[in-house]
């Protein structure tokens, strides 16, 4: 029997990298790139099942029930804060000593890269991120990762035992440099299948830099309906949206052809406002104005993401041994649902 608790466990194959890459990345339209997800979470289903056939599959509270149900039709879910105050005062302590990494892969600043504390960055710069393996070392983010709620949901919603392909940590800063990246809208391509968790870490206003999803532009089965009601009496227009949904980035512009104001979704509120989103939906993180806004992530998917490992740009992401920890965990009564979904960031 595989070892599913290896961080290798479906990625050895190069050329199967390669494959799922070419199909993720313009090889298959949108209905088929759903269709291999569903084929892929069954895929996994079968894959895992005998090693997890022991784990007492958690009880979903009826939010998280809701919360799914949510996902499902509209592509996002805004849910209970996943942290608590003092989890986001000793987030604040914990990487007010850490450096930034900046002009990564993705994230171009002009030329520009480095590595330096937040307070020494040069003037202009859009986005900063904290290394992986740094914030995957403080204990709040520990817990976050372990929410064994949080993975559940995460599961029903993909149909599999989630993988937890990235933990991630970004300030976006208000910026003259011209929008590109994921300032505009854009889907996600990184598995056939997604789920992410954003909280924000510091207060997020229309003016500091929201992020954005446009209402129900994650699954096919749901845009379907959508696009046949809008544009199926025209059929070249129909066409035309189609073609305009493979194209993966789209200004403002571009989304008011086809979208109302009422469709997007501006994710504003304190620090510590959570939510669910499938990024496989059209989404962007607006260009701060007034401040800067510090974001955390979570990636579920149902496949490893094979283009990188951990963050693009940050390097390559190695699992942390637990022992090895600057606090204790338990790791005994970690249970394998959780500890499956957790191999690639702890082991």
């Amino acid at each position: 029997m595989s070892d599913i608790f290896d961080p290798s466990f479906l990625r050895k194959d190069k050329d199967l990298q390669g494959l799922f890459l070419t199909l993720l990345k313009g090889g298959l339209h949108k209905q088929a790139r759903d269709s291999v997800g569903m084929l892929a979470a069954h895929y996994v289903r079968q894959r895992t099942k005998d090693a997890l056939a022991s784990a007492k599959e958690p009880v979903l509270s009826d939010k998280n029930q809701q919360n799914i149900e949510l996902l499902r039709k509209q592509g996002f879910a805004v849910i209970d804060p996943i942290f608590e105050k003092q989890d986001i005062i000793s987030i604040e302590s914990f990487v007010a000593n850490l450096k930034v990494h900046f002009g990564s892969v993705g994230f171009d600043e002009s030329g520009r890269k480095g590595e330096m504390h937040v307070s020494e960055l040069p003037p202009n710069i859009r986005f900063a991120h904290y290394q992986s393996t740094d914030i995957c070392n403080c204990p709040a983010i520990y817990k976050a990762v372990h929410n064994e709620q949080l993975i559940s949901t995460a599961a029903k919603y993909l149909g599999a035992p989630p993988t937890i392909s990235s933990v991630a940590s970004w300030w976006s800063f208000p910026s003259t440099l011209p929008v590109g990246g994921m300032q505009m809208f854009h889907h996600d391509r990184g598995d056939f299948r997604s789920c992410n968790l954003f909280v924000y870490l510091t207060d997020v206003s229309e003016v500091t830099g929201p992020h954005s999803f446009v209402t129900g532009t994650h699954e096919f089965d749901v845009l379907y309906p959508l696009a046949m009601k809008r544009f199926g009496g025209n059929s070249d227009t129909f066409q035309k949206f189609w073609r305009w949904m493979e194209v993966h980035r789209k200004s403002d512009d571009d989304i008011s052809l086809f979208f109302k104001d009422s469709e997007i979704k501006i994710f504003t509120g304190p620090k510590g406002t959570s939510f669910l989103e499938d990024t496989r939906g059209l989404h962007k993180a607006t260009v701060p104005i007034s401040g800067p806004r510090l974001a955390f992530e979570i990636v579920f998917t149902v496949w490893p993401k094979f283009e990188f490992d951990g963050l693009v740009g940050l390097g390559k992401q190695s699992s942390l041994p637990r022992e090895h920890l600057e606090f204790k965990t338990d790791s005994q009564s970690i249970s394998p649902l959780v500890r499956y979904a957790t191999r690639l960031m702890y082991n």
